[in-house]
């Protein structure tokens, strides 16, 4: 091994790239070390001087200590940012072929991946320009119509996904299909799967399905940007002549009817590579101005060599405009990349930035700070990948368990409640659900069988000088004997044993019979679903039931595991030593104030198993908000599980807190302002906080 790597003999190496540079690396620097694998850009499978080439999706956190770049120093850059997110995630440290630790030569910080020009772009501008040409030019993919997948070959896993459920086993689709589609230089569709189909053996009739499905997807998968729509509307009405230019092995007709479907027609004329035997850097645009003559022309395209570089070297102007996946690497939210670990995640992510990123221009004056105008949209940004990761828990613990029912706790289980519902409306034989009145009050007043409970149940909440425990629990007023409140000193409750003993007791019946009410069973198996907690009203809601009740958490609080010792599981289990740094702990203000219902908390039970209501604390304001951002959030999670989600394979829960830990981050203009103005009552402890910072407020 040579000097410039000395550290790397006890190293796992990753090589990034399959050219000249990666095979002197293989054979000669390191031809005594632990090679991993190689990671490739374009190719996905096969081997390069006998080691296997590795997809992201290959990887977990470990497998590697090193990525080593493969290419001429002048690319080091370009390609260290397109891999330097999941490097991080993955532990990895990054060299370049010279073996320089790039991570210390280019850092981290966002203003790597910043275009500060591109932050000065807006349709305006743009719709000035325009008009002084005679014809305007447009690339299609990811300029005028984009993809809600994370990247364009992530449709592959979608294609694999749907011919199993035909009943077509086809391992490796991806990959297979992304070699084929190599070995073809350039070539249709069609083309591609005659390749496929003699790599396979597949036969004509499993072929042509194949090729349809994959169309299908992509018409699926597909939505206009609506911007950039707009513009070329006003192009088309004004009479300019508009063509569109594709790199692309679809044909013509197809790509035809996909744009239809999205709306978009009155083109002059379509140059797909495909049908031309050449792509926009080597004779497409040549094409064009055959076609043009000398009439004045600029191109609008996302990719800066083949759409704006290889524009101006035939002659036309050019005009970048940043895909959705340019515009994430360019925003403050970039790094969530590095947690697309599986093909759900990316699935999740392509989701997100389609909603977020579908116009070019949303960090028009930004310098990278994301900005949203509607509320949708912040709930779809901040928690709908919070809601998705929470429900794929469920579904597959139903799946995986057998349950006879599934409890949702009010009030933080609502809109669960109705996603559950929506999801299994067309699922014959689906476990039934059932929305169930509970809160930490309701469980304690109803749950106190001893004495020994009673003290247990006093010393475990929440309480405030101002307001006697026991006065709020069971409208016991102990100021005249001296009784203290404070927390861990709840004075002498013997004097009130009788009193409490019988509020419990006709709460406990009444509570009962609630329960029958909704078509519970007592003796059969439940799985209680809950947001966050501690696990009060499980412990106490156990007691009705013969058979211990499951339970899933969004976030477990394990303060009282010592008391509360319950079945459970959780997507995240929150802990006094990290409470600060846990972006749910932390911000569980904003998720328990939007993951609500609109009605008040339920706090007692009368007689025949009617709830008693508290006073509603909300603003007609803030419930607004919170129903707009669980419209748009249960629609998001509807879309994401009918179309995207794989339950086969496994989603990384990191991803969601990454969204999360934006919240402060964000710029909220239009309707999204209210969000500042947003607090959430602690009907325990009688307090107001904060919905932006889960700080305690001054009423």
């Amino acid at each position: 091994m040579v000097n410039k790597f000395p550290d790397m003999k006890n190293k796992k190496i990753l090589i990034y790239g399959t050219g000249k540079v990666a095979e002197h690396l293989l054979m000669e620097t390191f031809s005594d070390a632990q090679i991993v694998g190689v990671i490739d850009k374009v190719k996905f499978c096969g081997e390069k001087c006998g080691f296997p080439i590795l997809t992201w999706d290959d990887l977990q956190s470990g497998d590697a200590d090193v990525i080593v770049i493969a290419a001429p120093q002048k690319y080091y850059r370009e390609i260290y940012l397109r891999i330097v997110e999941k490097c991080v995630a993955f532990g990895m440290q990054i060299y370049g072929a010279n073996g320089e630790n790039l991570i210390q030569y280019f850092g981290l910080g966002i203003n790597l991946y910043q275009d500060f020009r591109y932050y000065e772009k807006n349709a305006e501008e743009l719709g000035r320009i325009l008009k002084r040409y005679d014809v305007i030019s447009f690339d299609v993919f990811d300029t005028l119509i984009m993809r809600k997948t994370l990247e364009p070959t992530d449709i592959f896993d979608i294609v694999e996904t749907r011919l199993e459920a035909a009943g077509m086993i086809l391992k490796g689709f991806k990959a297979i299909r992304r070699q084929a589609e190599l070995l073809s230089k350039g070539q249709n569709i069609y083309v591609i799967y005659d390749i496929l189909q003699q790599m396979t053996g597949i036969s004509d009739v499993w072929k042509a399905r194949i090729i349809e499905e994959e169309l299908q997807c992509e018409k699926d998968f597909i939505i206009g940007r609506k911007a950039v729509i707009e513009i070329y509307r006003d192009l088309v009405n004004a009479g300019k002549k508009v063509y569109l230019v594709s790199d692309m092995y679809l044909p013509a007709d197809r790509m035809a009817e996909i744009l239809n479907d999205v709306g978009i027609g009155g083109y002059e004329k379509i140059y797909v590579s495909c049908e031309y035997g050449v792509g926009k850097g080597n004779g497409l645009f040549e094409k064009l101005c055959e076609e043009i003559g000398n009439s004045s022309c600029i191109h609008i395209g996302d990719n800066r060599e083949s759409d704006v570089r290889a524009a101006i070297r035939y002659g036309l102007d050019a005009y970048e405009l940043k895909s959705a996946y340019a515009m994430l690497h360019d925003s403050n939210l970039h790094y969530v990349l590095g947690f697309t670990t599986h093909i759900n995640d990316k699935n999740l992510a392509g989701l997100v930035i389609s909603n977020l990123f579908n116009d070019p221009f949303a960090l028009y004056h930004t310098s990278g700070r994301v900005g949203v105008s509607a509320l949708g949209q912040a709930g779809v940004l901040l928690l709908g990948p919070l809601a998705i990761v929470y429900m794929s828990l469920l579904l597959e613990k139903i799946e995986r368990e057998k349950y006879d029912g599934i409890l949702f706790v009010a009030r933080d289980e609502s809109f669960f409640y109705k996603l559950y519902r929506r999801l299994m409306e067309s699922i014959p034989d689906s476990i039934p659900a059932y929305y169930v009145y509970s809160s930490r009050k309701l469980s304690i007043r109803s749950g106190m069988d001893t004495l020994e409970d009673m003290k247990q149940a006093l010393s475990n909440v929440y309480n405030t000088a101002e307001k006697d425990v026991l006065y709020e629990l069971f409208g016991v007023d102990c100021s005249q004997q001296g009784i203290h409140s404070k927390k861990g000193n709840c004075g002498d409750i013997y004097y009130f044993q009788k009193e409490i003993m019988e509020h419990s007791q006709a709460t406990r019946r009444n509570y009962a019979e609630y329960l029958k009410s909704l078509g519970l069973d007592f003796k059969k198996k439940y799985l209680l679903c809950e947001l966050d907690g501690k696990g009060t009203s499980h412990y106490y809601l156990n007691r009705f039931f013969e058979q211990e009740l499951d339970s899933l958490y969004m976030a477990r609080q394990h303060y009282m595991d010592d008391f509360y010792q319950m079945k459970s599981e959780a997507v995240y289990d929150c802990w006094r030593g990290d409470c600060e740094y846990h972006s749910v702990n932390v911000n569980t203000a904003f998720i328990e104030s939007i993951f609500s219902a609109p009605h008040p908390s339920v706090e007692d039970m009368e007689e025949g198993g009617i709830p008693v209501f508290a006073e509603e604390v909300r603003s007609e304001e803030q419930i607004k908000i919170m129903l707009k951002m669980q419209d748009a959030m249960e629609a998001f999670c509807e879309e994401y599980f009918r179309t995207m989600y794989i339950s086969d394979k496994p989603m990384n829960r990191e991803l969601p807190l990454h969204f999360l830990e934006l919240f402060p981050y964000i710029n909220y203009e239009g309707e999204c302002k209210a969000l500042y103005r947003g607090k959430l009552y602690d009907e325990m402890s009688q307090v107001y906080l904060d919905m932006m910072t889960g700080e305690r407020i001054q009423q």
